[in-house]
């Protein structure tokens, strides 16, 4: 294999592994991880609502004097840390979302979680057959809710500036044909 098909390889291979790496979210971005105010108690559960979490992505928290523990739906439910799956409290934690399905997280104390310091992540597969499914937030007198976007903004409606996680997905399977192509050119045609 010459030089040029060696580095055309080693290009192809690197698009690879960029288009199928995950993402890093910041939990709450620039609020972090704390106790909200009183009239943003679903402040954490409306943010991961509007997010597409997938295997491989990771999650973020940022936060003081405090900590964040993974649990199970129903101590979750009773914000009750004293069972956990796994406890951090470093201030800058990563979690690395592995696995298809829900994510509990809570504060592991209990006041800061009976007032909305926990939040649940839905993470879905990256080979998902079809566009991921819109969640709307629970309806609540201090989030406003926003009308639905036209028909022609919808992904899949031939709008050609659509960059959302379809695009993104796309964009990934795309990229790793593209792979296969260029490395079995570079190992046939020295």
């Amino acid at each position: 294999m010459s030089s040029s098909s060696t580095a055309l390889a080693f290009f192809f291979l690197t698009c690879t592994i960029a288009a199928v790496a995950g993402r890093q979210f910041l939990v709450g971005e620039n609020v972090g991880w704390r106790v909200p105010a009183m009239r943003e108690t679903q402040l954490y559960d409306i943010w991961a609502l509007r997010r597409h979490f997938y295997v491989g992505d990771t999650l973020r928290f940022q936060y003081k004097n405090d900590s964040v523990v993974l649990t199970t739906e129903s101590a979750f439910m009773r914000c009750d840390s004293r069972q956990p799956i796994s406890v951090f409290n470093d201030g800058n934690t990563v979690i690395n979302l592995d696995k298809v399905g829900k994510f509990y997280f809570i504060s592991g104390k209990a006041n800061r979680c009976i007032k909305g310091q926990k939040m649940t992540v839905n993470v879905e597969s990256r080979n998902y057959p079809y566009p991921p499914p819109v969640v709307t937030p629970p309806h609540s007198p201090n989030y406003p809710i926003y009308p639905a976007p036209p028909s022609s903004q919808l992904p899949g409606s031939g709008n050609s500036s659509d960059s959302g996680p379809e695009s993104t997905v796309s964009i990934s399977v795309m990229s790793f044909i593209v792979s296969v192509v260029g490395l079995w050119l570079c190992m046939h045609h020295p």
